[in-house]
């Protein structure tokens, strides 16, 4: 289909998976770092045609230590289809934001960051976001179809 035609990509089945200890504990220096998911998983990427397309998952973390490295790895290294299309991945959390490309050469995303050493949601230096971008340059340079990824988070103290 040349450029000038309609081109409609739907992108379905992006599922962020946590990884670590979800149980609550009291939190002493021997306690692992948790990530939790607080809003509704998984979730689709629908792209139509034109410009960017993004998702977003809220998120907790919870250390002893107040540091903390986050990964974000892909299961395919990009949204996997008829191709492989890369899409961008952005943490924010307590002021911090990163943003990082998850594609077939660099299909894991690190994070360093800070929180309280807290082991409450509620205070907000342990809530951030978690955004998945796929950039309508990428999209262009597909074949129409659908495309999926999966992604796990994983959490360990820096």
């Amino acid at each position: 289909m040349s450029l000038l035609g309609f081109r409609s990509l739907v992108l379905v089945g992006l599922c962020v998976l946590a990884e670590g200890r979800i149980a609550r504990a009291d939190i002493d220096s021997h306690s692992v770092p948790t990530v939790r998911f607080l809003s509704s998983m998984p979730g689709h990427l629908d792209w139509r045609g034109r410009g960017d397309v993004s998702l977003q998952h809220t998120f907790c973390v919870e250390s002893a230590t107040g540091h903390f490295v986050l990964d974000v790895a892909s299961m395919t290294g990009g949204l996997n289809g008829q191709t492989i299309i890369p899409y961008e991945v952005t943490i924010e959390i307590n002021g911090r934001v990163q943003t990082g490309v998850i594609s077939r050469n660099s299909p894991i995303f690190s994070f360093r960051g800070e929180t309280s050493r807290s082991s409450n949601c509620l205070v907000p230096s342990n809530v951030g976001v978690l955004t998945v971008r796929l950039l309508q340059k990428d999209a262009m340079g597909a074949v129409s179809g659908s495309y999926a990824d999966q992604l796990s988070v994983s959490v360990a103290s820096n």
